[in-house]
């Protein structure tokens, strides 16, 4: 064995300080003690652990199974998937933003509304032989389903909303446009 590769060798068997582990490596200082911080080298241990630990961690992460870079390109993921799936389900008219969706819900609960209030006058045009006082109750009986469709359209959760986690027993569940089944 060379001479120099014995020093080398020798070196290793004790422990180095931050500089001279970080000359070994060839990083700076400063990352050696970032991986102390992170416990990738114990303090105390020889050059020799510490430069196995670190091969280690270097394996881990060239291997894709470091811990917090594999978290972070797993949540990368799932975010372009999740893009790609609403960019797909709008491109097939099975998604639409909130806000169109509450557009169109106002104008057809205006549209029944407007019908509702409408049929007083038809009915009586139809049955000129009503009393007042039938169609008094029938004013009363639409203005209360009026009122219920109303409410009802205003406090509707729209589909997702946290808290939304229980579905009347007649609704489908709709498909999920990022998980094919």
């Amino acid at each position: 064995m060379s001479e120099q590769l014995y020093t080398a060798a020798h070196q290793l068997e004790r422990q180095l300080t931050q500089a001279e582990f970080a000359q070994l490596i060839g990083v700076s200082d400063a990352k050696v003690s970032q991986l102390l911080n992170e416990g990738v080298i114990a303090e105390g241990d020889t050059g020799l652990a510490w430069l196995r630990s670190y091969l280690h961690r270097l394996r881990e992460q060239a291997a894709g199974r470091d811990n917090a870079l594999t978290q972070a390109r797993a949540a990368l993921a799932g975010e372009q998937r999740l893009n790609m799936a609403l960019k797909n389900a709008s491109l097939l008219k099975t998604w639409a933003p909130i806000g169109m969706l509450s557009e169109v819900l106002a104008n057809a609960s205006q549209s029944v509304a407007d019908r509702f209030d409408a049929l007083p006058g038809e009915i009586k045009k139809l049955h000129p032989d009503l009393t007042d006082e039938h169609l008094a109750s029938f004013e009363r009986l639409l203005a209360k389903a009026r009122n219920e469709w109303v409410g009802q359209t205003v406090t509707a959760k729209l589909l997702g909303q946290p808290g939304d986690d229980v579905a009347a027993e007649d609704d489908e569940p709709l498909p999920d446009p990022v998980r094919a089944d």
